[in-house]
């Protein structure tokens, strides 16, 4: 989101770029113009998305450059500041399509406010556009150049750098995929906007519109940690991550083809994949002292961790982490009341790294103590 300050005085620049959080807002570029001429000249060239517009400026006062701006293909939101005895001024400013007014001396608080009101609106309007013109791509396949240019401008005042096509199918059993919620599971800034197919066989379709620097394993393990919530079971299809919509057609296809042939090898190799997950379980079960962590034993056994943390949890009705935890704490419980050992002794055999970790993950799962259920099963004992 670009922002262009307009005031002829310097000391009102300095001040907002003391007291205002640009970034916070979502603002990513700020320039200054010092007269109403270089407002107008500016922007035209950066193409803001906001405008704060001082009403008496030397030369070229706001109004003028308001109306030569208001000529301009990109029309900022603008604010206009204005002291109480131009009030004329900022009468007429209003008919320009000014979207707020606020007084001299600025409120921060107030500008803030105001600011975050029109990002709101600008966002809202830049996704109403977004989907429409997605929605035509999907199915048409093309869209002309100045639309495609609309589009992507689009993605840019969502804060969108590159973007991906999602397909989800049901899985073999032919249960219906789930979609509900799904962008709980994305990684924070990431967009994910639902799309027409055409083709009811061809599954759900979505665009992921992903900040700049997101990597695509990124929106894969959010998808995946996703997955296991659900009931059915659901395969997924996500493309590589490209800069510009005029890929987005192929990468349709990618998400579409990646989504099949994960379909395909989930009917295949279910009975070995079985096989593979209850090794796993056992793995788990004789090395509680050693080190699970989701990565670690995906390595060990040869498969990703994403999908195993999805297949897990498809086989067994439980979590990976959760039932690594359950086993561990349960262990404890056996030596809190089978041997004397103590606490630190307890946590390294099984798999924590000091006593504090073991003793409060301990309370939080069984409700008391490791001292406390020691007792409690010393005096089971001798009844």
């Amino acid at each position: 989101m670009k922002l262009l300050i307009a005031d002829d005085q310097r000391s009102l620049h300095q001040y907002l770029h003391t007291m205002v959080d640009w970034a916070a807002l979502g603002i990513t570029e700020v320039r200054s113009a010092y007269d109403g001429a270089e407002a107008a000249e500016l922007a035209a060239l950066m193409e803001p998305d906001l405008l704060l517009m001082d009403i008496r400026m030397p030369g070229v006062d706001g109004i003028e450059a308001l109306r030569r701006i208001q000529s301009l293909p990109q029309k900022p939101r603008a604010v206009i500041l204005s002291a109480y005895d131009q009030f004329e001024y900022a009468r007429e400013a209003l008919k320009l399509s000014v979207s707020q007014y606020l007084l001299k001396p600025v409120d921060t608080e107030l500008l803030e406010g105001a600011l975050r009101e029109l990002i709101t609106a600008i966002r809202a309007e830049a996704r109403s556009l977004l989907e429409r013109e997605l929605a035509h791509l999907s199915l048409a396949g093309r869209l002309p150049d100045e639309r495609l240019a609309a589009a992507e401008q689009a993605m840019g005042k969502l804060g969108i750098g590159g973007c991906a096509a999602l397909t989800v199918m049901a899985g073999p059993d032919g249960a219906t995929a789930p979609t509900a919620d799904m962008t709980e599971a994305l990684p924070d800034g990431a967009v994910l906007l639902p799309l027409v197919t055409g083709d009811g066989e061809a599954g759900h379709l979505f665009f992921a519109g992903l900040p700049d620097g997101m990597e695509r394993e990124a929106l894969c393990a959010g998808l995946e940690r996703y997955a296991p919530r659900e009931e059915a079971v659901a395969v997924f299809g996500v493309s590589r991550i490209a800069g510009s919509l005029r890929e987005f057609p192929q990468l349709i296809a990618e998400s579409r083809e990646e989504a099949q042939r994960a379909r395909e090898g989930s009917r295949e190799g279910e009975p070995r994949m079985m096989e593979k997950l209850r090794c796993i379980r056992s793995h788990i079960d004789s090395h509680l002292d050693g080190d699970l962590s989701l990565q670690t034993v995906a390595d060990r056994f040869g498969i990703d961790k994403y999908q195993l943390s999805r297949t897990f949890k498809q086989a067994f009705g439980e979590n990976y982490w959760p039932y690594v935890t359950r086993r561990r704490l349960e262990k404890a419980a056996q030596l809190l009341c089978g041997t004397d050992w103590k606490n630190g002794r307890i946590a390294e055999a099984t798999g924590y790294a000091d006593e504090s970790h073991f003793s409060k993950a301990f309370k939080k799962h069984y409700g008391v103590a490791p001292k406390e259920y020691r007792a409690a099963g010393a005096g089971q004992a001798a009844r």
